[in-house]
């Protein structure tokens, strides 16, 4: 047992990170709490056509202008908690960035603002691009 608890000692670090590691395979939406579910492009596209979702695109407008998703409106993440009251809380919001870190923010505050049925596109919109989906420009 001494020889153990020398090793542990001698090799900490080695043992924090592999305890690490282990506890993101097992509880990999660990801080997801707040955040919205992620959903993929065919998702996005039944949630647009079968569930009336809202797609909030949360980029700067002229990134907006330069193209987005049909059906999406731009409420840029820096002007979006003095905006959500436009998103009805009655359907489902799908969020939509250049990648996922500002919808990620407004998922957040969807959820702490009690909305139920928020969702964040994987990938955003460089994802959908990259599968060639429709883009309005």
């Amino acid at each position: 047992m001494a020889a153990f608890m020398q090793f542990f000692q001698d090799n900490i670090m080695l043992f924090g990170i592999v305890f690490l590691c282990l506890f993101l395979i097992l509880f990999p939406n660990a801080g997801r709490k707040n955040r919205g579910a992620l959903i993929d492009n065919e998702e996005l596209i039944e949630f647009i056509n079968k569930k009336s979702a809202q797609v909030i695109d949360v980029r700067q407008p002229q990134e907006f202008e330069k193209g987005s998703i049909a059906k999406s409106i731009n409420i840029p993440f820096a002007k979006f908690s003095e905006q959500m009251d436009k998103i009805s809380k009655d359907k489902p919001v799908v969020l939509v960035d250049t990648v996922t870190a500002n919808s990620n923010r407004a998922a957040n505050l969807l959820k702490k603002a009690g909305y139920k049925s928020v969702y964040v596109l994987d990938k955003g919109t460089r994802g959908w691009l990259e599968a060639k989906l429709p883009f309005k420009r």
